[in-house]
C-alpha cells in the first residue's frame, strides 16, 4: 500500500454534495500555472490526454509545472506558487520509459509550518479552492461517484474530517498499464482514481491527495 493509508486512518470520512459542476467551469486555480492542454487556435480541436495529471508521464507533468526541487526514494518534490511543496509519486524507474504519475499530495502553504495540521489556519484552502486544485490533476473525462454521508461542516467537537471521492476514467483505463495500478494497491481498480481533502475543525482544507489508488 502507498503512504496515504496511515494518514487517512487518523481522520473521519464524511460526505459532501460535490461542487464539481461549478468547479469545472472555473478558469483559474490557486496553483494553476497555465492550461494543461492549450489549443493552438481558438477553434482547434484538442484530443484529451492525461498530460500533467495522474496517469500522465513525468515529462508531461514537468512541462506544465517545471522541474523538481528535490527527489527521494518515495516522492519527487515540486514547488508551486499557491500550493507550496507538492509531492508526486511515479511508477517506473526504467531510464528509457517515462515514469507514470500515480499520486500527487500537498499541504496548504501556511506561514506557521509548525502549527498542528488539525488546527484551523487562515492560510488553508476553502472547499472551492481545493476542488479547483483537484480538478487540474484529474483526467479530462473524469466521472465522479457520489460521496457517502451528509453535506456540511465537520461535526461539533471533531478534531478533523476527511472527504473522500472516487471516480473512473476511460482515458486511465486505456492508457495506464495495469502494472501501475498493481504497484499502488493490493486491490487495484483499473481505470479508477480517488481524491481526499482533509478538513480542520472550521472546515478549511489543509491536505489534498489525488491518486490512482482507491481505498
Amino acid at each position: 500500500m502507498r503512504f496515504l493509508r496511515p494518514l487517512l486512518a487518523l481522520v473521519i470520512v464524511s460526505g459532501f454534495a460535490s461542487p464539481w459542476s461549478a468547479v469545472a467551469q472555473t478558469d483559474q486555480s490557486p496553483c494553476l500555472v497555465f492550461d494543461r492542454q492549450p489549443s493552438e487556435t481558438p477553434t482547434a480541436e484538442v484530443t484529451p490526454t492525461l498530460d500533467g495529471g495522474i496517469g500522465g508521464t513525468r515529462s508531461s507533468f514537468e512541462i506544465v509545472y517545471g522541474p523538481p526541487t528535490e527527489e527521494s526514494g518515495i516522492f519527487v518534490t515540486y514547488s508551486m506558487e499557491g500550493c507550496g511543496e507538492v509531492f508526486v509519486g511515479y511508477f517506473g524507474d526504467d531510464p528509457i520509459t517515462d515514469p507514470i504519475m500515480t499520486d500527487v499530495t500537498m499541504f496548504s502553504p501556511r506561514e506557521d509550518e509548525d502549527q498542528d495540521r488539525f488546527e484551523a489556519n487562515e492560510d488553508d484552502w476553502t472547499i472551492e479552492e481545493a476542488m479547483e486544485i483537484v480538478a487540474q490533476f484529474l483526467p479530462p473525462d473524469a466521472k465522479l461517484n457520489d460521496p457517502e454521508g451528509d453535506m456540511g461542516p465537520p461535526p461539533p467537537n471533531t478534531l478533523a474530517d476527511n472527504i473522500v471521492v472516487t471516480g473512473s476514467s476511460e482515458l486511465l483505463l486505456a492508457n495506464v498499464p495495469q502494472a501501475a495500478y498493481d504497484y499502488v494497491s493490493n486491490a487495484p481498480v483499473y481505470g479508477g482514481f480517488s481524491f481526499a481533502l482533509m478538513r480542520t475543525m472550521n472546515g478549511g482544507v489543509t491536505f489534498i491527495a489525488v491518486q490512482l489508488q482507491i481505498e
